[in-house]
């Protein structure tokens, strides 16, 4: 099963061992007490054969609802509660998951418990304790003693519940397994002015216990796909996240500002490697999705002078029922109080009504749109951590724009997929507008840039489609760090080719210059089918070129025109003009656009270009030009500098691929040369070279479909017509001698 998580290594950094120490922290409280399970029959119909949803909640002490009173079971005899598992488990009668309001249920689960709700959470379990029982030695002032006192092991509840009857499974769970509850205590008792380190170390060796062999890591992979397995595919797995546990600023004397900053960066941390594996698994086609709460706890955590959600930290141990105003035992540090309670159902039940409306829409859209479209396409995106911020706000807004015109202008479906570290489905194929821009807005920006998986999800979403046109659009904004790189990933892209795939690319490249661009630049170009790659400059581009790229899809023909200089372009329509050297000039017109790649060959360090800059009077860029077809476009180039000039114009065949490529190379470029060329539809292309500016053409070349230009050669037909006219001269004068000597003879 490591196998499968190799690749996952890179995900995890230094920092995410803190956020293990955090969960352990909402270990440390570990009740001690004993008990017999009890096995609880599921009740799938109520008395009128009605179904009724099943809820299954997992998990540790955050789960239990340690630190909130009353538990189930506090308030029997003490003779009694040795026997009550549900005491013993320390489940709280205010727990998050008993606030929980499901749909087909008319109240919170609390007050289904045993009928449609199992509350099956412990305080103090580890993974080990989903398929095994938990020891809960009871040791109380009455004199009752059981060493051996247990919890039945947490999965013996679907052991109980028919199979495929479970709606949702709600889970908490890692802390205990890390082992943190020493390394809270100590960073508790022991002053970091002695050793700063000390949390660091210990956190180390911590880290090394997750990531071995068998690790934690694994165990909470194998446990996700085993509640999968045992409940059942159509039931929703939500696994829960913690909040950072202190309030930065807050009263705490026995923990350092150093300590709470890594303990709160730690929890975030936590958090997101425990998303990414969850994603990891939904790829793998699980129903499981990550809930986050931390946004809840904000501003009202551990000594947060402002109602804390959060118990502080209390050392010494103290027996319920004898409680004080503010005595309670160490196992409620750290721990959420009934507010935060509270906001970790909120956190849940909009997790659960999100879902709840998206399933909905879904099986909507099943209804209305069960057939597959002639075209298919799937959008990748980069969700990179590059991408955070303001990137992925504007890629998000271009790709909503990409729905809106695909759908307007083509009868297709579309899927959405996203990378960082690994690939992941987003949506998958659909013709539902409202469902794919749900899916956009879900996406986050962290990790790496595997672009070899998002060609993957991509690959997997399409494979088995029957779409006379299957199409990618991928985007990226920088070089791939992960997965395949370099050539190999060309090659890859290159098999899907092959197979089918008509693949877009846009190059996001804000971030890259000199080198770096080159070769991401370079790679995409690669990646893209003839034609297909896009060069975006801003975040307004983006929007621009999507919506470019949706009409090509879509069936709208674009001439294609690729010039690597050194040379300037000008093209005028319809009162507009697109050109590379006036900057009031627009590279986005009504009738197409023009963009700008790196020259490799150029000994310039790097002429990337926006609207508002402008470019050197030397410019030795690639110019791209798209042309929407049924025009002739008289295209100027005038030469910047001494060199040759590589000239390429493509048309689209009636599949929408650039298969008529003609290629005019190597044409001597000078600071007098003057060019005229005709983008048109045509049999043949010519181009038309004044050298040295005169006005006059030196030099025609023609090129036919699919081929390369060869200079027309007009001389011979030069020598023709003086042959005719010599021709023509001396039959005039035959004619006229003969005449004359016809006259003499008379005369």
């Amino acid at each position: 099963m490591m196998s499968k998580l190799e690749h996952f290594d890179q995900v995890l950094t230094f920092k995410g061992i803190f956020s293990l120490f955090l969960i352990a922290w909402l270990v440390f409280t570990m009740v001690i007490l004993p008990t017999p399970a009890s096995t609880a029959e599921a009740t799938v119909t109520d008395d009128q054969g009605v179904d009724r949803p099943i809820v299954v909640s997992l998990g540790d002490s955050y789960s239990a609802g340690e630190g909130i009173e009353d538990f189930y079971g506090q308030h029997l005899p003490e003779a009694k509660k040795v026997l009550e598992e549900d005491w013993l488990a320390h489940r709280s009668e205010n727990s998050w998951s008993g606030m929980l309001e499901i749909p087909g249920l008319d109240r919170e689960l609390s007050y289904y418990k045993d009928q449609y709700w199992f509350f099956e959470a412990c305080s103090g379990a580890i993974t080990e304790n989903l398929k095994n029982d938990q020891k809960r030695p009871y040791d109380r002032k009455s004199g009752l003693k059981d060493p051996n006192a247990k919890v039945t092991y947490q999965f013996k509840i679907f052991e109980d519940l028919p199979y495929g009857t479970v709606d949702y499974v709600t889970m908490t769970m890692g802390g205990n397994d890390i082992e943190f509850a020493n390394i809270i205590y100590d960073a508790y008792m022991n002053s970091s002015t002695l050793d700063k380190d000390y949390i660091v170390n210990r956190l180390n060796k911590a880290w090394k216990l997750f990531f071995q062999d068998d690790g934690v890591r694994e165990k909470l992979y194998n446990a996700y796909h085993d509640i999968e397995n045992l409940a059942g595919p159509q039931a929703t797995i939500l696994i829960v996240g913690y909040p950072q546990l202190y309030e930065p600023g807050g009263k705490s004397f026995a923990v350092s500002k150093h300590e709470i900053e890594h303990i709160n960066n730690a929890t975030v941390e936590f958090n997101n490697e425990i998303k990414k594996l969850v994603e990891y698994c939904a790829t793998e086609g699980m129903n499981i999705h990550f809930v986050s709460v931390d946004e809840k706890f904000e501003g009202h955590r551990a000594y947060s002078r402002n109602n804390p959600y959060i118990h502080p930290v209390h050392i010494f141990k103290y027996k319920e029922e004898n409680l004080k105003k503010d005595d309670k035992q160490s196992s409620y540090s750290m721990h959420p109080n009934y507010e935060g309670a509270k906001r970790y159902a909120e956190a849940v039940q909009d997790k659960i009504n999100e879902l709840a409306k998206l399933q909905a829409e879904q099986e909507e859209m099943d209804a209305t749109n069960p057939t597959p479209k002639e075209r298919e396409i799937v959008m990748v995106l980069d969700g990179s951590g590059s991408m955070d911020g303001t990137p992925m706000d504007e890629t998000k807004k271009a790709a909503h724009e990409f729905v809106n015109a695909v759908f307007k202008k083509a009868e297709c479906n579309l899927g959405v997929a996203y990378y960082d570290d690994q690939g992941y489905v987003s949506a998958s194929l659909s013709d539902s507008h409202t469902y794919l821009d749900k899916a956009i807005d879900q996406i986050d920006a962290g990790g790496g840039t595997n672009i070899e998986a998002g060609l993957q999800m991509a690959e997997n979403m399409l494979q088995d489609s029957t779409a006379k046109k299957k199409i990618v659009v991928l985007m990226s904004d920088g070089l791939a760090n992960t997965g395949k790189t370099g050539q190999e990933l060309i090659d890859y892209a290159n098999q899907l080719k092959a197979e089918g795939f008509y693949i877009y690319t846009l190059g996001f490249f804000f971030g890259l210059d000199g080198y770096d661009k080159t070769e991401a630049q370079s790679l995409m170009e690669g990646i893209a089918s003839e034609g297909g790659h896009y060069e975006v400059t801003d975040a307004e581009s983006l929007a621009f070129f999507f919506g470019e790229i949706a009409a090509q899809a879509s069936g709208d023909k674009y001439i294609y025109v690729k010039i690597a200089c050194p040379v300037d372009v000008t093209v005028s329509y319809n009162g507009e003009t697109m050109t590379s050297k006036d900057q009031e000039s627009s590279v986005r017109t009504s009738f197409g656009s023009m963009t700008f790649e790196q020259n490799s060959d150029s000994s310039y360090e790097d002429y990337s270009y926006n609207e508002y800059e402008e470019p050197s009077d030397t410019d030795d860029r690639i110019k791209i030009l798209r042309l929407k077809e049924g025009v002739d476009y008289d295209i100027e180039i005038e030469g910047n500098d001494y060199g040759t000039m590589d000239y390429t114009i493509g048309f689209v065949d009636e599949e929408g691929e650039y298969n008529d490529m003609r290629r005019f190379h190597n044409v001597n470029i000078t600071e007098q040369t003057k060019i005229d060329t005709v983008a048109g539809v045509a049999e043949e292309t010519y181009m038309y070279v004044d050298e040295d500016g005169d006005g006059s053409y030196d030099i025609t070349y023609r090129a036919e479909a699919g081929g390369y230009a060869e200079i027309v050669d007009y001389t011979y037909l030069i020598y023709i017509g003086i042959a005719i006219v010599v021709v023509l001269l001396i039959a005039i004068a035959v004619f006229i001698f003969i005449r004359r000597y016809k006259i003499s003879r008379y005369l």
